[in-house]
């Protein structure tokens, strides 16, 4: 009897932790009406910087009262997906943080600080610099960027 109680528990735990979650990631049809959505969804009053990197990818941190995350907004055929990948870090009691973004063909640190370093990019209108490395080797892959306000879109 307990065997069975056993048997049958540890079943139903397997089967559980088997499922797939369901993909809940909303598709956008233009890259703006995503960065909107961001904007929207996560409360952001502050800013967001888009970042093109040398490989392709979209990524972005967004700003709200010296706190910070970082995602990527995906292309996709359907359309544009937006991601948010890093918890919140709060900056108010720090020089900087970095993020690890962990991407399927790359995996990134993003270095946001309140001091300019050698090779970083400064955020206009802001007292932050930031950079975008390879975790593997650590060479920058910021192609472009551009800083958006809510009210800009």
């Amino acid at each position: 009897m307990k065997k069975t109680i056993l048997f049958s528990l540890i079943l139903f735990l397997l089967l559980n932790g088997c499922t797939t979650e369901e993909n809940n990631e909303k598709t956008y049809q233009t890259q703006q009406a995503a960065i909107h959505n961001i904007f929207n969804q996560y409360q952001i009053s502050g800013f967001i910087v888009l970042i093109h990197t040398t490989d392709d990818q979209q990524l972005f941190f967004a700003e709200n009262n010296e706190t910070f995350f970082a995602g990527d907004i995906k292309e996709q055929e359907e359309g544009f997906v937006p991601r948010k990948l890093t918890a919140n870090i709060a900056l108010n009691n720090t020089t900087g943080a970095t993020f690890e973004i962990p991407i399927e063909e790359q995996d990134y640190l993003l270095i946001i600080t309140s001091d300019t370093k050698k090779g970083s990019f400064s955020v206009p209108n802001s007292d932050y610099y930031f950079d975008l490395v390879t975790e593997e080797n650590h060479h920058s892959v910021v192609d472009d960027f551009s800083v958006i306000y809510k009210d800009s879109l």
